[in-house]
């Protein structure tokens, strides 16, 4: 049943990645495009690196587990320990990425700065989602996870062919756009739970420290930035957050051993 799910899965995908493509260069430009797509790849490679070891581990951990129970209470473990490595990570790039990007890109490609901005939304959550992307067939409801995914594709269209017929910037259709992949991670992330039996107040909590981390994190690097100069202030961010990280991936891989 894998396969026959996976053709309509791929194919909207597909679709909806060229739709996406043509209308930036229909309605904007070739470079609007080459600066969206530059800015989701450097965005997104490190939730795709960080994800792609642990996806395997889960799946095989939740394939084996016959216990409802006990891999429900894995994937909220493993879960809560992602939020502790997003939220800093997220908070971190709100504030320094723009900088960052300007510092180090041309400035032909100033716009990418923004576009970047922006696709740290659906990255963050993309984070947290990735590696749980085979729980559906785990659980036997791949056309849950199939549906779920076409719908986004045709919301994405839907928003870039709206936004673009009415005049947006390139600037606010790209908004548009990440915020709507956003919902849609959320919403995914929400029902897959929800499938293994995760009770509402739970789901909330999560939904409530994933909160209170990004704010917190992007308070204290909006804090360090303005008490050191730009420099320091970098350094300084960048101390805390590598401490931060590795503090939970030690934490992480010894879940996973113990997976």
């Amino acid at each position: 049943a894998y396969p026959l799910y996976m053709l309509p899965y791929s194919l909207s995908s597909g679709l909806s990645e060229r739709i996406l493509q043509v209308s930036l260069i229909n309605f904007y430009s070739l470079g609007t495009l080459g600066a969206f797509t530059l800015a989701r790849q450097i965005v997104n490679a490190p939730a795709v690196l960080m994800s792609s070891s642990l996806r395997q581990v889960m799946f095989g951990h939740s394939a084996a587990q016959t216990d409802p129970e006990a891999r429900r209470a894995r994937t909220l473990a493993v879960l809560r320990l992602m939020i502790d490595v997003s939220a800093p990570a997220t908070g971190f790039a709100l504030i320094w990425l723009p900088s960052v990007l300007l510092y180090a890109m041309p400035s032909a490609w100033s716009e990418m700065t923004s576009y970047a901005w922006w696709c740290l939304f659906p990255t963050s959550m993309l984070f947290l989602c990735s590696w749980l992307d085979r729980m559906f067939d785990v659980l036997g409801k791949p056309r849950l996870g199939v549906t779920l995914q076409i719908v986004s594709d045709i919301a994405v269209v839907a928003v870039v062919l709206i936004g673009g017929r009415l005049g947006l910037e390139a600037s606010r259709l790209i908004s548009c756009v990440t915020m709507t992949q956003t919902a849609y991670y959320v919403i995914w992330l929400t029902i897959l739970l929800r499938q293994l039996d995760v009770r509402w107040t739970s789901i909330m909590t999560i939904a409530a420290r994933l909160a209170a981390e990004l704010v917190v994190w992007t308070v204290v690097h909006s804090m360090v930035i303005r008490k050191f100069s730009i420099q320091a202030g970098f350094l300084v961010s960048v101390a805390l957050l590598v401490a931060t990280i590795a503090t939970v991936s030690i934490r992480l891989l010894r879940h996973r051993s113990q997976s």
